[in-house]
């Protein structure tokens, strides 16, 4: 049975040449988020991967409480 008050969050991010003209606003935006999630109730895990010409996993179902402020 699924738990209700569980949330799972995957990001993968764009960090090729062609995004960083709003790279500014995309790490913004993804703080903003974390931060909003965090005084959600419940649990929350946020894994968070990015690519270029390359692929990286930053981190996987790490706790929301535990994710470095402006990640």
């Amino acid at each position: 049975m699924a738990d209700k008050g569980r949330t799972e969050i995957a990001v993968i991010l764009d960090r090729s040449g062609s995004m960083q003209s709003i790279r500014d606003d995309m790490v913004g935006g993804l703080a903003s988020f974390v931060e909003g999630q965090r005084k959600e109730p419940g649990t929350c895990t946020l894994s968070l991967y990015q690519f270029d010409d390359t692929y990286e996993v930053m981190f996987e179902a790490m706790p929301l409480r535990r994710v470095p402020a402006g990640s």
